[in-house]
């Protein structure tokens, strides 16, 4: 699976074996290896894996063997030296004993046109003497041939030339095994994978009583850059281990690293004393007011609706960032855990057009705490608050833990909550009903991802989405959904859980938030194609021009491929994201099929097509 991470530019190989592989027994240990010694086993692989590492790693079909692919690890990287040191790297990281095999820790070459596995059992190349100094025996009576290929010949690639060279591979090798040997979480440690959007990075984390390391790995051939979720580990310094350099501690911000290609970094977290950064805090606006009662009421309210205006507008969430604002005003309030948090709807009107409602959370932090504030950093803050004898803060407080589990709470236990010109109901579907038992334990995480809106995850078991700018009428996530989880057997979405809805005391209801399952993934089909089309026009440049130019001159219209069989030159060119496409077209078959399957009901009963 490393082999086919670093082909395919994508971490899913890795996370999804280690995830299916059973924690180390407390009275031993495993040894690992980046080949099974003489050849790279493909025998416990599916046969779609195996052919792709046939076409990545043995394109010579002499390089094959059994079910297997008979090379060493030089080679089969083409020698490329960021590569062979990624993969040491990761097999230093992971769990187990790591084993090199002979000849590796040098970049040593193979002789593939020997018998069954002597391809890789060629004599140690320790200098440029007679034999590659392995024998002062007459060369004709070597049991098995010198490797004297050009680019592995043993006068260049040997012990002593690297011995001499402290920029060598075998002195890189060195300092790798002398560094894990003096870090106890590489061999003792647990393993916490990070999942940051990024797919062509691999994050993990392994500790060990009170050791932390942080591994990073760059699977891509071009530089990356990758925004890590490290909260858990804020006001910790990261230390580089190979360099002992400190990067900047870090902060409730997502963690911003660039990689270059094939690049990768331990770090050791350690404590540090970072200054929290006040500048933020320093250009927030003042009111006169320490609670919500006092913000909400008489001119304190216009002066905090004006300051909303002027937050949500800064937010990435905001949707008319052309438009300019003419005025914000406070249309509706609605308690939350009691009246420590509150829910409120901002009316924005523009200089042109129609006005918009936003949705925001707010709260307040008393003096003790303005300066660290509970919805995570400063720039959740919205505005200092000053009374007679104290301070304070509010801020936005969608960060707010006992907020988060109030809204699942009123979504599965179908509870209501006044408000002061309507009321909010949650719903549950009939599957979740009863679910209200299974938040023992779950704490909320706010995703950064989300651009229109807000979604929190809970555990692994809800994904809540909290709209932002408030439409008037249901919601079409949550027409959508409760439709295909509720009256029909389409299996392949996350399923229904529920949904929070604002009913005003007159006029038609407005969907607040839905909640869903909460399913893992690995991004989305769109950047799964452009990422497997990118690597076929790579592909493409070592393919016969030609035949290619043959090919696509056969063809006038797309259309016309539909009736024909895949080409073989094509199928090559693709690779394993044939049955990917096959399959995501499969199940938009039958989401098609789910959404037409009812006719007694309105919204989807199928209507004329007109030009109308």
């Amino acid at each position: 699976r490393l082999f086919m991470s670093v082909a395919m530019e994508d971490r899913f190989p890795i996370v999804d074996i280690i995830q299916q592989t059973p924690d180390i027994p407390e009275n031993c240990q495993w040894a690992v290896f980046l080949r099974n010694h003489d050849e790279l086993t493909l025998e416990m692989v599916t046969d779609e894996d195996r052919d792709y590492m046939w076409r990545t790693y043995a394109q010579d079909p002499q390089a094959r063997i059994n079910l297997g692919i008979r090379r060493r690890l030089a080679p089969l990287l083409n020698n490329h030296r960021r590569r062979i040191e990624l993969l040491n790297g990761l097999l230093f990281s992971f769990p187990g004993t790591p084993i090199i095999y002979y000849g590796d820790e040098i970049g040593m070459g193979d002789n593939i046109y020997l018998g069954d596995r002597n391809g890789v059992r060629t004599p140690m190349q320790w200098s440029a003497d007679r034999n590659a100094g392995f024998s002062r025996a007459n060369p004709q009576r070597l049991f098995l041939p010198i490797t004297i290929d050009p680019e592995y010949h043993y006068e260049s690639i040997n012990v002593e030339a690297q011995q001499n060279n402290s920029h060598s591979l075998l002195w890189w090798m060195k300092r790798l095994i002398d560094l894990r040997k003096r870090l106890k979480a590489f061999g003792r440690g647990t393993l916490e994978f990070l999942h940051p959007e990024n797919r062509k990075v691999l994050t993990f984390i392994r500790q060990f009583e009170d050791e932390r390391i942080l591994v990073v790995a760059n699977l891509s051939r071009f530089v990356q850059a990758v925004e890590l979720d490290l909260s858990a580990y804020k006001g910790m310094v990261p230390e580089e281990l190979f360099g002992h350099t400190e990067f900047p501690p870090i902060g409730e911000l997502p963690y911003f690293i660039t990689l270059g290609p094939h690049d990768f970094y331990w770090f050791r977290l350690q404590p540090g004393k970072a200054e929290a950064d006040k500048s933020t805090e320093q250009t927030l606006p003042t009111l006169q007011a320490l609670t919500l009662d006092e913000l909400l009421t008489g001119r304190t309210r216009t002066s905090f609706a004006n300051v909303l205006g002027r937050y949500i507008r800064q937010q990435r969430w905001f949707a008319s960032k052309t438009r300019d604002i003419k005025s914000a005003r406070i249309v509706e309030v609605i308690p939350v855990d009691g009246h420590s948090s509150a829910i409120l709807f901002v009316k924005l009107e523009y200089k042109e057009g129609g006005g918009e409602t936003y949705l925001i959370p707010v709260a307040c932090a008393d003096s003790e705490s303005a300066a660290n504030p509970p919805s995570g950093d400063s720039t959740n803050a919205i505005a200092k608050l000053r009374g007679k004898e104290s301070e304070g803060l509010v801020y936005e407080a969608v960060w707010n833990r006992n907020l988060s589990l109030a809204l699942l709470h009123a979504v599965l236990e179908r509870k209501q909550m006044k408000a002061s010109e309507g009321s909010v109901h949650g719903w549950s579907s009939r599957e979740f009903r009863n679910a209200g038992d299974q938040m023992e334990g779950l704490e909320p995480t706010v995703l950064k991802a989300e651009q229109s809106n807000t979604a929190i995850v809970f555990g692994d078991r809800f994904f809540f989405k909290l709209f932002r700018r408030l439409e008037t009428g249901v919601s079409t996530d949550f027409e959508i959904s409760r439709f295909l989880t509720e009256k029909t057997n389409y299996a392949c979405i996350p399923r229904l859980v529920g949904a929070l809805e604002y009913r005003p005391k007159k006029g038609e209801a407005t969907t607040l938030g839905i909640v869903q399952q909460a399913i893992s993934n690995h991004g989305d089909a769109w950047k799964h194609t452009l990422d497997a089309l990118g690597q076929s026009f790579d592909r493409a440049l070592g393919f016969d021009q030609q035949k290619l130019r043959e090919l696509a001159s056969n063809v006038e219209s797309p259309l016309e491929l539909l009736d024909r069989e895949m080409p073989p030159l094509v199928a090559d060119l693709l690779g394993t994201y044939i049955s990917s496409a096959e399959q995501m077209g499969r199940r938009i078959g039958e989401l098609h099929v789910a959404l037409a399957s009812r006719t007694d009901d309105a919204a989807f009963k199928p209507e004329p097509f007109t030009p109308h």
